[in-house]
């Protein structure tokens, strides 16, 4: 007998009377239970509820014993509070106060006069805003009952009255929480409690005063439970007419209702709640208002109002969709959907006298374009009495396109509303088109109504759902079709866990989550029925259904869940059916929905029955339907060899087994690079949301791949599965082709790529006999890379396919990929004829090793291995009949399950997902469940039957999984309660997969085996064991072991949470590993992983569960050719670890790893020596593991391949963490081939530097840097021993290398100044990293730096972050020369929850002339300033952004755009597939004329810019590409300063455009799409600069840049160079430009020095310039000094002749110290660009210049060049002879003063060769403090002042001596 308490808690104590009134069959069945039973369960009930129960029990039955009392209770009775009682000396029936329109029902609290006038006026106040948008006033019947029932009453006749109340009514599964008005447990509203106070057909009625006037009736209900009658609305005159209908559960939310009361008379307006056969729960109203006149727009149209909510008849339509009164449409149901009576109005066609084939569409008010990513569009239609004609939903972009049908329906589908409901995404405004065709003549009926268009994606359609918001499609039976309703449901089903019911949905796994759910409390009956139905499906597919369900309860309690399908002839189909107790926990489904044979449509609908009442609550969740048979295997045909030799029986293809000369029928069998084509995978998705062959990037910024995993490049192939296109309703699903049975040893590996912030799921699934089994799964972002995956697959004894679904969440940055799938070991042993040693010939006549005989694994293929006959005598314990005996013990925590399939949750991402005996998730095995109510440390132990004494061997297969796995234990005993002998433990993850251990087992007295099980610290830590074998040797015992005593145990002589160190010496657990030592004999340090492994390992153990694991060798053991003979110190007698080969059916990877360490400090680094050497030794790498989660490994360091034959030193930074992170090492050795024979993988001295806390570098944190005092923290980056790295160095001034790197440093300007350089050395790709350590999480901040990359043969500067655990990001990237300058780099940088480093590497050049500096590091909180100079590089937009309301957006890409024959294939920057730039897709569903705006930031009106960009326009649909400027404050847009359209060529073009606004401006760059999708259009490399832009091909060269001009990236042996003052080869070159004649200025040059060899080349490419159709000319200055000098070429080339280069001038030879100028007559019906060619000559002294170059557009007879300082080589000369006069000047007049001072008296004459002179001074003025301008040349002590004429070739006026007298 259940306990009769249990049974009240989950029905409700109150429903307990309404079954004695009813006399309903529940009730009888209460009525077995005797006084007794429920006198002997009182003990176990609360107090409060036992009076309660003891209450209505009396009330059920005769009376109970007269001296127990009966009670009295407040009906507001719930499950969270207690019962208030009085005590009464006698059986009375619960006394009740009935409200009524006075007073509140026992009111929470006092309203006084001043709160009720402000709830007035609060309610008046909400009304006016309500009605504001027809300038309504508030009605007297308007009310929200918070203060009274304002003017409406209960009707005098009611067998029950509503009443007013707050908060919840104290019915689990029912009623509103809250009120609608607050929204909270204070606010009041009305309601009729159903249950035990209103009988079938019985009412309550709530009803105005009179009214006269027509008016629309709003109003707000809540409806939710299981078995409710229901609620109308009624317009009463002199008959009743009900206007709104509304009947059993409906939501767990407040619904909103409106109605037109339609009349003119006198009338009154009633709600009245009707009982049904069994009530349970309440029947709520909320915020009544009467707005006069028309109803208010809403979301939702139900077409009650006569303008049709704006929708309209196509002027073009065959015949017109009319609206109807449903009472008045006599073909149609007789009601609607919006009021659920006849007197609502609906849309309808009219086909009676329509021809086929003609049309009637409805067109809806014009819709937004889609804001996020899509719209939802539901509606409900009606089609009856016609199977031909058709229903569709089109989208119309307003200018005449339809697009579609995005949704369609046909068939007759009998006398029901239908719902449908489709997501679209429509980038600009749109309507919405309801059109119906018709098939075939005749009276049919097609409607719709109750259409709503939600700016979001449905909640979820076609049947699929996870009810987190809504019910979806799905909908409860209504009209009395069934018993009781399922309910949308959330948190746990009862408040006692072991009854019956969910604790948590499926889809979240949290109390929080919902799902739907069917109460079987009472009045629920057995037998009763509850089944909703779905949308409806055209049978146009095979298709698949999935559900999740909840059975849960004693024995077959929980009754029955069935899958059927319901066609619309009437007829229904039974799918699928579970029946009876499947445990707490949620099971999954797959049900086959085949095409119906009777070719009509259907809905599915899923049906639960009670079979017993009180404990069988049923449950399902996650419902999804895919467009996809469950177990897709189509008919094969014979197959043809592909050289034509031979036909085969399909079944012989993929078998393992070569039948063709070529092996075609072993081809295209589940291994896949997908470079060539998909290799019979093929995609079998349904919606958009599909697996794509791709290659390069993927079009969303910030996800996905842009290069394959097999080739590494953009060229190479993968499968896509895109999350822009995809929903949480929506999978991908990948089907690969049929393969024939495979062998125990059979494994999977492939490459995956998961990256973006909002990755969903991937998973790995075989299927065989249509029965689904996962063999593996991830989820979540793993960073941008590609990953391996090795998966044991194992024996699979039939045919099989293996299938990749992939589940995307709500967002685009998901894009989840996969390639490389390799299946190894799959094929089955060779047949040889004779078997050696220690093999077992099998049947079929293989050979296998006879240690994997009798071990339940079929390594034969044929089951010979595993035979009686061989295997007679083991004892075997499989679990697929039960425990074989075994038994849990008595004192465990946690107890062993027998169970099937997944273990848990699939989001749980632990336990198993099949047994091992099977290999399928049929099969059977026990596990221990570490989820709640389980604790860290709880013990579970398995006791096996007994066995006598004996050596024997143990074989078992475990499964650990997990990141909070505990410890597995193997032990026996010898007495029950007596001490265990320990034989083996496991801790570690393994995967999703059964390991198998062997181990001798030596007992000399009879004994029990115990696996134990110590439960982790989290909820992922279910461990599994299967297939147990005990070798015959130890024979089972049928008697019992004695009882002994507990072994005792040795109490430590510390305390809590110390360790003893020896000598009495104790010291905190936490200072053990943490890198120093605390204990005086050093014990805590020596097994913490500082390890020469001579004397032992140090702490580090081997953690492998494969084929290949790490073991300590000496250097004498090894045999191999590639071992090392010495170990990693030198020694020739010394020890390391190496990897060897083991006994396992898969080759994984080996693992050391070491246990827990303490709190690490940011400097710690982990040195060791490594020697990997051999063809197979795959990736060897360095990880931390995270105590967290055991299954996050953060990889530090990683070396691929042959490293060589000699130890290699590594130094890895490992930065500051918590205690408990521990250090592995990984090694995947090549797939199976790794043998340690002719390969080996070593390690050896190990040590940790700096790791503990106190050991930190105190410049670790400072990343601000200038380099005058060192390098701050910035530190170079350890090399490996033997690689030819080299180290960047700080320097002052310039260095010893020609022609490359810096003057001076940054920060001073000066040679004194300190730089970071990464010296050229003329080793082409050699590189170098200089690195910060490890820095924690922070805010966003602001990078800045300085970079100098100068020289002919520069390479690239990369700077990455790293975030710990993922591969590098570029943050900078670039490459080649960028002048003798410094050039700033600043970029905002958004640091997340995890530590991060950052990393300049430097690529360096072929030659020595690649010198690159970095200087002035700053790294400040906040972000940068704002600038919109931008590459696009480094994953960045600077500060440009796209306009949100544009149709199209601008993306951000590489590597090619989607659509093939149109779009870049590098960028500009770099001019590579690896460089970014901004593009526009113009792919469907993007139309004609949409635009894309970029937009920059606000720019200070009445400045000029000038932008310099460079575009890309290649397609036959190319649209037009615009700048211009846009008013800030009017949004206006300024006329188009620069455009350009059509095909402009497969290139990167060169633009200019030149803004100004007398207003705040921002600069617009628009792309509007072409006619077709060959249109995308790119932009790269923005550089706005203030000022003018000048004329075409114009360029100095001092700002920066070089214009227009490019150095080929191709054709090409060097480069031009920009530069200033001299070049760095003497004797050669100009010392000054031309453009400012001094050493200010810049030109471009060819450095001839070394490496330029003799006869280089170096090309400067133009702009594009327009056509010259009279003539025009090119102006340019050259500088041709040299003794070597080679030639000088000018080349004009035409895009349209791509193969045509001619040559229009050239000069040669030494042509003197001047710039000279060259004018090119240029005429041109083509487009044009113009070459400059520097050839060397034969020596160093080669260095050629050009400067100020320019396009005119005339005559060169008409050019007026610029006004240029005058400078020529001839004026040396002049400049000598002008200092020597004015020397012989000077002393002249020193001279002369003297003479005059001598010869004062007798003024004695000048000499004639100075008074010669003299009489060329202009002026002599003398200047002394305060003395007048002019005085006598012969008053001492002043300065003269001599100013002479210019001389002709002077460069100035005048020349001025100063002297002093």
């Amino acid at each position: 007998m259940k306990t009769f308490w249990m049974i009240l808690l989950l029905c409700g104590f109150a429903g307990l009377r309404t079954l004695r009134t009813a006399g309903y069959t529940s009730v009888r069945a209460l009525a077995r239970i005797t006084e007794d039973d429920i006198y002997d369960f009182l003990p176990k009930i609360p107090p409060g509820h036992r009076r309660l129960i003891l209450h209505e029990a009396a009330k059920l039955r005769t009376p109970l014993k007269a001296d127990k009392p009966t009670l009295a209770v407040d009906k507001r009775v719930t499950l969270n509070s207690s019962p208030k009682v009085i005590i009464r000396k006698q059986n009375v029936e619960l006394s009740e106060t009935h409200s009524n329109f006075t007073s509140s029902k026992k009111s929470k609290r006092r309203i006084d006069d001043t709160e009720r006038d402000q709830v007035r006026e609060n309610r008046r106040t909400a009304r006016q805003k309500t009605q504001k948008w027809h300038n309504a006033t508030a009605h007297e019947c308007d009310c929200d009952f918070e203060v009274d029932w304002c003017c409406w009453s209960n009707d005098d006749d009611n067998d029950r009255d509503w009443e007013r109340d707050t908060g919840s009514q104290g019915v689990t599964n029912s009623g509103p929480p809250a009120d609608h008005t607050t929204g909270s447990q204070d606010g009041y509203y009305a309601y009729v409690r159903q249950i035990s106070q209103l009988l079938p057909n019985s009412f309550a009625r709530l009803e105005s005063p009179t009214l006269s006037g027509e008016y629309c009736l709003g109003f707000w209900f809540h409806m939710y439970g299981s078995i409710l009658g229901s609620l109308e609305v009624k317009i009463e005159t002199t008959r009743s007419t009900t206007i709104f209908h509304r009947e059993g559960g409906l939501s767990a939310e407040w619904l909103y209702a409106q109605v037109r009361t339609g009349e003119t008379r006198d009338y009154k307006i009633v709600f009245e709640v009707t009982g049904g056969l069994l009530n349970v729960g309440s029947i709520a109203l909320d915020d009544v208002m009467l707005y006069s006149g028309s109803c208010p727009p809403r979301e939702k149209c139900g077409f009650e109002s006569s303008d049709w909510c704006g929708y309209e008849n196509d002027p073009k339509n065959d015949f017109d969709w009319t609206d109807t009164k449903a009472s008045d449409h006599h073909s149609g149901l007789g009601y609607d959907v919006t009021t659920g009576t006849g007197e609502g109005y609906y849309m309808y066609v009219d086909t009676d006298g329509g021809a086929v084939g003609e049309t009637g569409r409805l067109r809806s008010p014009k819709h937004a374009a889609t804001k996020g990513d899509a719209s939802c569009i539901t509606f409900w239609y009606h089609i009856e009495g016609d199977d031909e004609s058709e229903l569709r939903v089109y989208i119309d972009t307003l200018n005449g396109t339809l697009i579609g049908p995005i949704w369609s329906t046909h068939f007759d589908q009998g006398a029901f509303w239908h719902i449908g409901a489709i997501h679209h995404v429509t980038l600009q405004d749109h309507h919405i088109v309801f059109e119906v065709e018709i098939g075939s003549t005749g009276l049919h009926d097609i409607s719709i109504d109750d259409v709503k268009i939600t700016n979001s994606r449905c909640s979820g359609f076609r049947a699929s759902c996870t009810f987190e918001i809504d019910q979806c499609t799905w909908t409860n039976l209504r009209n009395g079709q069934d018993d009781f309703d399922w309910i949308r449901y959330t948190g746990a089903a009862t408040a006692l866990e072991e009854l019956t019911g969910p604790q948590k949905d499926h889809t979240t796994g949290t109390k929080h989550g919902w799902y739907m759910y069917l109460e079987s409390a009472l009045p629920a009956d057995r037998e009763d029925i509850g089944r909703m139905v779905s949308d409806v499906f055209m049978p146009d597919l095979d298709r698949c259904f999935q559900l999740f369900y909840h059975m849960f309860g004693p024995a077959d309690a929980p009754g029955h869940i069935r899958v059927l399908r319901e066609f619309t002839d009437g007829t229904e189909e039974e799918l699928w059916t579970m029946s009876g107790d499947q445990g707490d926990q949620w099971f999954e489904a797959l049900i086959d929905v085949p095409i119906p044979e009777s070719n009509v449509g259907y809905r599915m609908a899923i049906e639960g029955e009670i079979d017993r009442i009180i404990a069988g609550d049923l449950a399902i969740d996650d419902t999804r339907m895919y467009n996809l048979p469950c177990v897709f295997q189509p008919e094969e045909p014979d197959f043809e060899c592909l050289d034509g030799s031979d036909i085969i029986d399909p079944s012989r293809r993929c078998d393992w087994n070569v039948d063709c000369n070529d092996a075609s029928d072993e081809k295209d069998c589940g291994e896949c690079n997908f470079d060539v084509d998909m290799c019979r995978y093929f995609d079998s998705s349904r919606g958009d949301y599909q697996w794509e062959w791709a290659s390069g990037s993927t079009i969303t910024e910030g996800t996905g791949p842009s290069y394959d995993f097999t080739t590494g490049t953009d060229q190479g192939h993968y499968m896509l599965a895109e999350a822009h296109t995809g929903s949480i309703f929506s999978g991908s699903t990948l089907i690969g082709p049929k393969v024939r049975e495979a062998s125990s040893s059979c494994q999977l590996e492939f490459g995956y790529h998961m990256y973006g912030d909002n990755v969903g799921k991937l998973e790995l699934w075989f299927v065989q006999n249509k029965q689904l089994t996962r063999l593996w799964m991830s989820r979540g972002d793993a960073g941008d890379a590609w990953h391996i995956a090795t998966v044991p697959i194992g024996r699979i004894s039939t045919d099989w396919m293996l299938i990749f679904m992939s589940t995307p969440l709500i967002n685009e940055r998901g894009d989840i990929a996969i390639d490389g799938i390799v299946l190894f070991g799959c094929d089955f042993p060779a047949v040889t004829g004779s078997c050696g040693s220690g093999e077992f010939t099998c049947d079929n006549g293989a050979c296998v090793s006879t240690d994997v005989t009798c071990d339940l694994t079929d390594d034969c293929g044929d089951q010979s291995d595993e035979s009686d006959y061989i295997c007679d005598g083991y004892h075997f314990c499989d679990f697929e009949v039960g425990l074989c005996g075994y038994t849990n013990g008595d004192d465990n925590d946690a107890d062993w399950w027998r169970h099937q399939g997944l273990s848990s949750e699939i989001s749980m991402q632990t336990g198993p997902s099949r047994d091992h005996t099977l290999n399928n998730a049929i099969g059977h095995y026990v596990y221990v469940d570490a989820r709640l109510p389980r604790r860290p440390g709880d013990v579970a132990r398995l006791y096996t039957s007994n066995f006598q004494p004996g050596d024997c061997e143990l074989t078992f297969y475990y499964h650990m999984w997990g990141e909070h796995l505990g410890l597995f234990s193997v032990y026996t005993r010898t007495e029950i309660n007596g001490p265990m002998k320990h034989y083996w433990s496991w801790a570690d993850n393994i995967g999703d997969y059964f390991v198998r251990k062997s181990m001798m087992l030596s007992e000399t007295s009879n004994f029990q085996i115990v696996f134990e099980v110590i439960i982790g610290v989290g909820l992922k830590g279910d461990v599994a064991l299967d297939d147990i074998i005990v070798a015959p040797e130890c024979l089972e015992y049928s008697g019992d072991l004695p009882v002994g005593e507990p072994e005792p145990t040795e109490p430590s002589p510390c305390d809590a949470g110390y360790i003893h160190c020896g000598d009495d010496y104790c010291i905190p657990i936490n200072e053990m590993c943490d890198f120093k030592e605390q204990c005086p004999n050093g014990i805590d340090e020596q097994v913490c992983g500082t390890c020469n492994f001579e004397d032992g390992q140090c702490g580090w153990r081997d953690a492998s569960s494969g084929g290949y694991r790490w073991e300590r060798y000496h250097t004498t053991e090894h045999t191999s050719e590639h071992a090392p003979g010495i170990d990693g110190a030198g020694r020739e007698d010394g020890y390391y670890m190496l990897i060897r080969g083991q006994s396992s059916l898969f080759y994984l990877a080996a693992f050391m790893v070491t246990d827990m360490s303490g709190e690490i400090g940011q400097s710690c680094k982990i040195s060791f020596m490594y020697h990997i050497s051999g063809e197979e030794v795959g990736i060897t790498s360095l990880h931390l593991a995270d105590p967290e989660d055991a299954l996050r490994l953060y990889i530090l360091w990683i070396r691929q391949n042959d490293q060589g034959s000699e130890w290699r030193r590594a130094e890895v930074v490992v930065g500051s963490h918590g205690p408990g992170w521990r250090f592995d090492f990984e090694s995947y050795p090549l797939l199976g081939t790794f043998t340690g024979d002719t390969s080996d993988i070593c390690v050896d001295e190990i040590e940790f530097i700096d790791c503990h806390p106190d050991d930190n570098d105190e410049s670790a944190s400072e990343l601000t840097c200038d380099f005058e005092s060192g390098t701050c923290g910035w530190f170079q980056e350890p090399n490996d021993i033997g690689i030819d790295f080299f180290d960047w160095e700080l320097r002052s001034g310039r260095g010893p290398q020609k022609a490359t790197g810096p003057d001076a440093d940054h920060t001073l300007g000066t040679s004194k100044g300190t730089y970071f350089v990464a010296p050229g050395i003329g080793n082409t790709h050699t590189w170098s990293l200089i690195s910060t350590y490890p820095q924690p999480k922070s805010s966003p901040m602001c990078l800045e730096f300085y970079y100098h990359m100068y020289g002919a043969t520069v390479g690239t500067l990369n700077l990455f972050q790293r975030r710990l655990g993922f591969v590098p990001t570029v943050v900078f990237s670039k490459t080649g020369t960028f002048g003798n300058q410094w050039h700033k780099y600043q970029k905002t940088l958004g640091i997340d929850d995890i530590q991060y480093q950052f990393h300049f590497e430097a690529a360096i050049g072929s030659g020595d002339s690649s010198d690159i500096a970095i200087d002035d590091i700053s790294w400040t909180e906040g972000e940068c300033p704002p600038s919109l100079v931008c590459d696009f590089e480094g994953r960045e937009w600077c500060d440009w952004t796209n306009d949100d309301d544009a149709n199209m957006r601008w993306r951000r890409g590489r590597d090619g755009t989607m659509s093939d024959n149109t779009g870049p294939k590098v960028d500009h920057t770099t001019g590579t597939p690896e460089g970014w730039y901004l593009y526009i897709e113009t792919s469907f569903p993007r139309l004609p004329g949409w635009k894309a705006k970029l937009l920059s930031m606000t720019i200070e009106g009445g400045t000029t810019e000038c932008l310099e960009f460079w575009y890309h326009m290649y397609g036959d649909d190319i649209g037009a590409l615009r700048v211009y400027a846009r008013d800030v404050e009017t949004g206006g847009e300024n006329p188009i300063t620069w455009e350009k359209s059509s095909n402009q060529g497969n290139m990167w073009r060169y633009g200019t455009a030149e803004l100004y606004s007398d207003y705040d401006y921002q600069i617009v760059i628009e792309s509007e799409k072409g006619d077709d999708t060959k249109g995308d259009i790119a932009i790269d490399d923005l550089l706005p600069k203030i000022g003018s832009c000048g004329i075409p091909g114009h360029c100095t060269f001092d700002d920066g840049n070089m214009c227009g001009w490019t150095n080929a990236r191709s054709n090409d042996e060097f480069d031009w160079q920009r530069d200033n003052k001299d070049t760095p080869t003497d004797g050669t070159g100009p010392d000054r430009d031309h453009t400012t004649a001094s050493d200010k200025g810049y030109y471009m040059y060819t450095e001839s020095s070394s490496p330029v060899t003799q006869g280089w080349s170096a090309w400067l490419i133009s702009e594009h310039f327009d056509p010259v159709d009279e003539e025009g000319c090119f102006v340019f200055y050259y500088h041709m000094k040299g003794a070597d000098m080679g030639v000088l070429r000018v080349y004009i080339i035409w895009p349209e002749l791509p193969e045509t280069k001619e040559e229009i001038w050239s000069k040669s030879g030494d042509q003197g110290d001047d710039w000279k100028e060259v004018r090119l007559p240029i005429k041109s019906q083509y487009e044009f660009q113009l070459i400059i060619e520097g050839v060397r000559g034969s020596g160093d002294k080669s260095n050629m210049a050009i400067d100020d170059t320019e396009m005119f557009y005339g005559t060169c007879d008409d050019y007026v060049p610029p006004a240029y300082p005058s400078y020529s080589s001839s004026n040396t000369g002049a400049i000598i002879f002008t200092c020597i006069l004015l020397v012989i000047l000077i002393i002249g007049i020193l001279a002369g003063v003297w003479y005059y001072y001598r010869k004062k008296e007798n003024k004695a004459l000048v000499p004639e060769s100075v008074s010669r002179t003299f009489t060329s001074i202009k002026t002599v003025s003398f200047k002394k403090d305060k003395a007048p301008a002019h005085v006598p040349m012969d008053n001492p002590g002043y300065e003269a002042s001599i100013e002479m004429p210019a001389t002709p070739k002077s460069t100035r006026d005048t020349t001025v001596l100063h002297t002093s007298a």
